[in-house]
């Protein structure tokens, strides 16, 4: 999260949301029940203090009321599984997973259910190992005791498509194949270095990619998609069947898919790199369950790795 990213979080958190835009939805009226106890598994904020995590969660959480007229609380902490137990065992009310991790909570605990999908820019998303157009490669094999280039924040699902790339190379461990994994500063400017041939190899996604190519159309012409990830289904709001009142599932589903309708709830939703919420696809379980066959939990590679 930038700096000015911050600031815009603070501003909007002193602000309460106060102001609406002339095509804001109408508010609901407020109920009195409990907070919406909300899990947000770690990955979500890769590199990402924990403290501007909370910073930002206070706008999100006004921005539920607004829309929903429900008060909620998130709570940052835990991997897919600590996640899925919580929800399973009621410890929380909803939960927010990556598409592929919420396959693999679901598969241990079968009562967990999407509730809706959480879009950023595309419903689909994929990992590309990105190199300079004047490369001469043809696989990732080339890149053994090489450098790689890891842009701060990359998602995860880029992490999980390298690591797996990796392990078909022969090596489950991507530190121990590349010479060096380098943080570089942000997307643009790891491109950058790329295009002007000072490094050779960038993981990045969809959405990086695409946004470099409308800025710098030019300098993306001299970069080439080595490898590219299969098809990432999106992030998604869970909830246990039977363990919330369907009256505040349906009543915080609806509110939540009318955030892109006003001026505030778009930058709140900014902050978290959202566009929007929109109801479950036909096609989600069955994109999910491809998805987790092509990546297995990641104790899976561990005894590959151990054979």
């Amino acid at each position: 999260m930038t700096h000015k990213l911050v600031c815009a979080a603070l501003a909007l958190a002193t602000l309460g949301l106060a102001s609406l835009s002339a095509d804001a939805p109408v508010a609901p009226e407020p109920v009195k029940t409990d907070p919406v106890r909300i899990g947000l598994v770690d990955s979500l904020f890769t590199d990402v203090h924990p403290q501007l995590v909370q910073i930002a969660s206070r706008p999100f959480v006004s921005v539920m009321r607004k829309l929903t007229g429900m008060e909620g609380q998130l709570l940052a902490g835990g991997n897919p599984y600590d996640i899925g137990k919580k929800l399973n065992d009621k410890q929380m009310d909803l939960a927010v997973f990556h598409g592929v991790e919420f396959g693999w909570a679901q598969q241990k605990y079968p009562e967990l259910r999407p509730l809706m999908i959480a879009i950023s820019y595309h419903r689909n998303h994929r990992a590309h190992l990105v190199v300079n157009a004047n490369s001469q490669a043809k696989c990732l094999k080339e890149f053994r005791g090489k450098d790689l280039c890891v842009p701060l924040k990359t998602k995860d699902h880029c992490r999980l498509f390298l690591e797996r790339s990796c392990l078909e190379c022969g090596q489950c461990d991507s530190k121990a194949f590349f010479a060096k994994i380098v943080p570089g500063k942000n997307s643009e400017a790891s491109l950058d270095d790329l295009a002007m041939d000072r490094i050779p190899a960038v993981l990045t996604d969809t959405i990086a990619l695409e946004t470099y190519e409308r800025l710098k159309p030019g300098a993306r012409a001299r970069l080439r998609v080595l490898k590219e990830s299969e098809v990432f289904p999106p992030g998604v709001i869970a909830y246990r069947q039977g363990a919330m009142d369907e009256a505040r599932l349906r009543r915080f589903r609806e509110g939540m898919m009318r955030a892109n309708q006003d001026e505030e709830s778009r930058e709140v939703m900014g902050l978290w790199r959202l566009t929007s919420f929109e109801p479950v696809p036909d096609d989600f379980a069955q994109s999910v369950a491809d998805i987790i066959k092509a990546y297995p939990p990641p104790d899976a590679c561990e005894k590959v790795s151990q054979r």
